[in-house]
């Protein structure tokens, strides 16, 4: 089966290894982004704090990308399903994994934009609002939920309740029976909200050049936002 997936999928296959090379990539400055910020660049804690948050999620999709990669290229390692078609064990882990990674990639910019938006909108009360202790916690509140749901599909995948199935046309496994509410939860909600912050952020900055007569401050926001 492996061999005839090789020769009716040469686009597949082609792919699949651009995805592994360029997931790889993005996996090794993902990781050196990591490095930098712990050993050599002194941002702000608070920054520091939020831009980690993303780059570890950088890493997460690197690394989900690299095994779907794998799995359109049809490593034996990585196909997913055995030679008479019993689906592998390690395919329950692409899903359970991206599952998660994908949900988080919206989330980890909500830090980032209410940092900026708070010293936009609250610029004498940003260093009260934004310290040490409101960083960590701000990204408490956005790994909770993730690893809420990271357990959560583990444990419904490991009774039963999820299905898993194999398409041998993309090499991949897919949810069969998928939660329509999880789009709304992890992505259309949180990107409307960062979307709202930028509009309002946008509006403090056109207003305070507009009252201070500073063309380049209202184009520049515009630019910006």
């Amino acid at each position: 089966m492996r061999r005839q997936l090789l020769d009716t999928c040469p686009f597949l296959v082609a792919n699949g290894s651009a995805l592994t090379v360029i997931s790889g990539i993005g996996f090794l400055l993902s990781s050196l982004t990591i490095y930098c910020l712990i050993y050599h660049i002194k941002l702000p804690l608070c920054q520091n704090i939020f831009v980690m948050n993303v780059a570890v999620n950088d890493v997460l999709n690197s690394t989900v990308g690299i095994i779907r990669g794998l799995g359109m290229a049809a490593s034996p390692l990585f196909i997913g399903v055995s030679r008479n078609g019993e689906i592998l064990k390690w395919c329950y882990v692409y899903p359970i994994i991206g599952n998660t990674v994908w949900s988080a990639s919206i989330l980890v910019l909500i830090p980032l934009t209410l940092d900026r938006f708070l010293a936009i909108a609250f610029p004498f009360q940003y260093k009260s609002l934004v310290n040490k202790e409101t960083s960590r916690a701000f990204s408490v509140i956005i790994w909770l939920p993730l690893i809420g749901l990271l357990i959560y599909d583990s444990v419904t995948y490991a009774t039963g309740h999820t299905q898993i199935a194999y398409q041998p046309e993309f090499h991949r496994c897919v949810v069969e029976n998928e939660r329509f509410y999880q789009p709304i939860v992890f992505l259309m909600a949180p990107f409307i909200l960062i979307i709202l912050m930028y509009i309002t952020m946008l509006y403090f900055v056109v207003k305070t050049g507009l009252e201070s007569k500073r063309l380049f401050v209202i184009t520049s926001a515009i630019i910006l936002t």
